[in-house]
Formats: structure tokens, sequence, C-alpha cells
């Protein structure tokens, strides 16, 4: 279907994706070009143009990406063009997107707010310290 955001977008063929295995921790500030997928923890801020939170994964901080899709768990201010909450997933937090679809059977509790560029939101709360 035209427009779906069921999966994550293609990524050009010279472009890796970056996965956190279920098994690993990250702690920090992540910027990453392409795509991530995450089935273990992080902790911290994540800046990419795609990220995928599988369904062993929890991710607690900031997210800024073009595409989010979350089939696991986050408490976190997400910052996203397009934002899909699956079936399953449990979502704490704040939203901040372009779109937003939030499958049945997805949990969020916090805000959602509209915003026609929420990566540049994201920029400037993250150059402030926010």
């Amino acid at each position: 279907m035209p427009g779906s955001m069921t999966s994550a977008p293609p990524l050009p063929d010279n472009d890796a994706v970056l996965t956190l295995p279920a098994d690993a921790r990250f702690t920090g500030r992540l910027d990453y070009p392409g795509e991530v997928w995450i089935d273990g923890r992080l902790d911290g801020v994540i800046v990419c143009r795609a990220l995928v939170i599988r369904p062993t994964a929890h991710v607690l901080g900031q997210v800024v990406a073009e595409h989010v899709t979350v089939l696991g768990s986050a408490e976190a201010a997400i910052y996203a063009d397009r934002l899909l909450l699956k079936r399953g997933c449990s979502v704490v937090g704040e939203a901040h997107h372009a779109q937003l679809v939030i499958e049945d059977e997805a949990f969020f509790e916090g805000k959602s707010r509209r915003d026609p560029d929420p990566r540049s939101t994201a920029r400037k709360l993250l150059e402030n310290g926010g």
C-alpha cells in the first residue's frame, strides 16, 4: 500500500544497518547516518536516519530520526518525521512527529505533539543542552 508505514524505508545499497544486539547495552550519544536496529538497551541520545526498536529492546532517553518504528519499549522523547507504534510495544514519554500511527494493542502514555519539522526542534533542544 503506497505511503504505508508498516516497515522501515528502503536503504540505499551503500548504507549498512547498525545493530545493537540483545545482549548489549549502550550508554551515551549515538550518531549514525543510516538505519539502526536496537535489540538491546540504549540509555542516552540516538540520532540516525531510521530507527527500529525491536521487541527485545529498551530505549531510555532521546530519539531523533526521520523514521522510527517501535516494537519494543521506550521511555523517551521521540522526535521523528514518521513514528510508527506497532502492536505490543510500550512507549512512555513524548512524541514529536509530523506523522504518527498507533496500531491496535500498542501502548502509549505521554504527550503527543504534531510538529512539521520535529528533527529541527530536537536539534535546537540538544544544542541548548536539553
